[in-house]
């Protein structure tokens, strides 16, 4: 687990801030689930650490390995393209198994449609579940 000099080094992390506490108590939270410092410091620099947090929960996963990408056969260019359709900031979250199963279903539905419809399908997909996403985050925080 990274140190809280680790975290402060990466910008991640102020012991000055005013809850300092609770930020520590979720970057740990963070490492012990599994998240390398890179992975937080990107979510971080998203403004998306609590949406790691919550994609780790639903997804009940961890992180999927390049050899996973490779068994789907995904390359980067090809994950960096429907994550960006999809909404997801490419490098911010790590592609997970249940996230690459979305994946291989696009690639398939690719098969029926032109890339630019399928593209076009899979934004309007994203930008719907973040909507309900903010909703839902919303809600937890006022009750």
């Amino acid at each position: 687990m990274p140190t809280e000099a680790e975290y402060e080094a990466v910008g991640v992390y102020d012991p000055e801030m005013l809850n300092a506490a609770d930020r520590l108590s979720l970057l740990n939270w963070l490492s012990d689930r599994g998240f390398t410092l890179q992975e937080i410091q990107a979510s971080a620099d998203a403004n998306a650490l609590t949406r790691l947090a919550g994609d780790r929960i639903l997804s009940g996963g961890t992180p999927a390995s390049a050899d996973a990408i490779a068994t789907y056969g995904f390359d980067d260019e090809y994950i960096q393209q429907l994550s960006l359709a999809a909404g997801i900031s490419p490098g911010a979250l790590p592609v997970t198994e249940s996230t690459l199963e979305l994946f291989q279903l696009f690639s398939a539905a690719r098969e029926m449609f032109s890339d630019t419809s399928a593209l076009h399908f899979l934004r309007v997909m994203g930008s719907s579940l973040g909507r309900i996403a903010e909703a839902a985050n919303m809600m937890f925080l006022v009750d």
